[in-house]
């Protein structure tokens, strides 16, 4: 399996939000690969959480404006 490029496989078609959109938290997610509970975790504990596609530009995900971005 080395060498072998499994995300592409796996990676969501286009941006996902879970969680509070008013949340002072605001995490993005490069999903490689995300597995759900992950993202459970993190709403669980108040983040508002956008997961892009592995494809996703750094600026698109800056321009979302996540915590400590």
């Amino acid at each position: 399996m080395e060498g072998l490029e499994l995300s592409s496989g796996v990676t969501r078609n286009e941006a996902e939000d879970a969680g509070d959109p008013d949340s002072q938290v605001r995490i993005a997610l490069l999903d490689l690969g995300n597995k759900e509970n992950i993202t459970r975790c993190l709403t669980e504990r108040g983040a508002f959480v956008r997961q892009f596609p592995m494809d996703t530009a750094l600026a698109e995900m800056q321009a979302w404006n996540p915590t400590g971005g």
